[in-house]
């Protein structure tokens, strides 16, 4: 489907096999980054079809609540678990280093008795992650009276909560804005994705439980970051992926286990671990698509929620935003009334925009 930005007036291609018909949908304009929607045509007439189809094969894996079973063709290709298993090493530890700055800066504005300067010379060692911080403190997502033209500055200015909400941005985005081919994403929507989770996982811990307001935020930008480390096994395999998720109607979860015997949420997980994550945030990663299996841990609930009102809202990834259920077990744990939902998808929303509006 094509459609022109009104702002930049640069044609905007979106493929049809990712669009559900008849719905509203919203992106950002790869050029100008400007939020745009568009309502997708309606459906065709169904035809009647010429004969029944054949009973799928029963998946011998129990379903989770809310998921449909997945049968199991036997023609589709599969990696031999051994060559996953290497390759998914391999690519963890050529990961960059991404939460070394984020977690030695969550380590000292944890700590009451924290000098602050110590905390601008550690990030200013990183001058990337330097300018990014700048970026952000100064966009229209904190709205500051007074620029903010150095880090020491910004410690004195900012606060201590909302300067770690701006490490952890800054530093997640070196890893997370990235072209994912293999999953079908174009540069820029993986990290809108986790902007909204991450917005959306904040608000309802606000509302739920405030004392994990900062750690909902945190788990909830990062909760996919398991995909890039499973990337280059996708994209080897992307005619049996494309086949699979056509044909069964599944999502990427499932997918990613029936092909690679491994998901991304618990090679996230494992990769929490290699960069030394502590479990109350490498747990919510591990069950963000599995909540009920989480032991009933609050973040992976918040998380999955999140995950699932960014998708239902034009903030998705691919096909699994047309597809994307809610856990039966976290709606009744949340229990959000009609408002309050409202209330955080505009907050989800809202995030994205201004934190994609960064000024030089």
């Amino acid at each position: 489907m094509k459609t022109v930005c009104p702002k930049c007036r640069k044609a905007c291609v979106l493929n049809d096999a990712d669009l559900a018909p008849g719905k509203e949908v919203r992106f950002f304009c790869p050029n100008c980054k400007a939020l745009l929607q568009i309502t997708t045509p309606p459906p065709p007439a169904e035809q009647p079809p010429s004969a029944p189809a054949p009973e799928p094969e029963p998946c011998p894996e129990p379903a989770q609540p809310g998921r449909r079973r997945i049968s199991s063709p036997a023609s589709l290709p599969k990696m031999d678990p051994a060559s996953v298993k290497e390759q998914i090493l391999r690519t963890i530890r050529e990961l960059p280093p991404m939460p070394r700055v984020m977690m030695k800066a969550r380590h000292i504005l944890e700590d009451p008795n924290a000098d602050f300067g110590e905390l601008a010379r550690i990030i200013e060692t990183d001058q990337a992650i330097t300018t990014k911080i700048l970026r952000y403190a100064n966009s229209a997502l904190y709205g500051m009276s007074t620029k903010i033209t150095s880090v020491r500055h910004g410690t004195v200015v900012l606060g201590d909560k909302t300067l770690a909400e701006i490490i952890t941005i800054a530093s997640a985005s070196g890893v997370l804005d990235r072209m994912l081919p293999g999953y079908g994403l174009s540069r820029g929507e993986l990290w809108h994705h986790s902007l909204a989770v991450a917005g959306g996982a904040k608000a309802i811990a606000r509302l739920r439980n405030r004392r994990l307001v900062d750690d909902a935020f945190t788990a909830g930008l990062i909760h996919d970051v398991g995909k890039l480390v499973l990337e280059p096994l996708v994209k080897r395999l992307k005619t049996g992926f494309a086949t699979f998720l056509r044909d069964q109607g599944a999502m990427w979860l499932d997918a990613e286990k029936k092909l690679l015997s491994v998901d991304h949420a618990a090679i996230g997980a494992e990769i929490c671990k290699e960069w030394k994550i502590p479990d109350v945030l490498t747990i919510p990663i591990r069950y963000h698509h599995t909540p009920s299996l989480s032991n009933g841990d609050l973040l992976s609930h918040f998380v999955h929620m999140a995950d699932a009102l960014a998708m239902q809202n034009g903030m998705g990834t691919g096909v699994d935003a047309e597809r994307y259920r809610v856990d039966p077990a976290v709606s009744e744990l949340l229990t959000l009334n009609a408002q309050e939902t409202r209330s955080v998808v505009s907050e989800l929303l809202d995030f994205v925009v201004k934190a994609t509006q960064q000024t030089a």
